[in-house]
C-alpha cells in the first residue's frame, strides 16, 4: 500500500502516513521523497503505526536547499 497526500508540517519537515485495509496489518515499512530529493534532504522516521494498521513517514531538510523537494510517500506491507 502506497500513502497519499502528504502533510506539509513545515517547509523543511513533510510527513505521509499509509493505512491497510480492514483485517490487514503492517508487516513492514519504508519511504521515499518524491521527486528524487536533492542533498541535504533525508528520511528521519519510518515505522509502522502503534496498532499496526499501518506506517508512517518524516523527512527533514538537514540543510538548507535552493529547490522545491516535493514531497514524502510511506509504503506498507500489509497482510492478514
Amino acid at each position: 500500500m502506497a500513502g497519499g497526500p502528504n502533510a506539509h508540517l513545515t517547509d523543511s519537515r513533510k510527513a505521509d502516513t499509509t493505512i491497510c485495509p480492514a483485517g490487514k496489518r503492517a508487516h513492514g515499512a519504508g519511504a521515499a521523497t518524491s521527486p528524487p530529493a536533492p542533498g541535504g534532504v533525508g528520511l528521519e522516521q519510518v515505522f509502522p503505526q502503534p496498532n499496526l494498521n499501518g506506517a508512517q513517514a518524516i523527512a527533514v531538510m538537514t540543510e538548507p536547499v535552493t529547490v522545491d523537494w516535493g514531497s514524502v510517500q510511506s509504503f506498507a506491507i500489509c497482510a492478514a
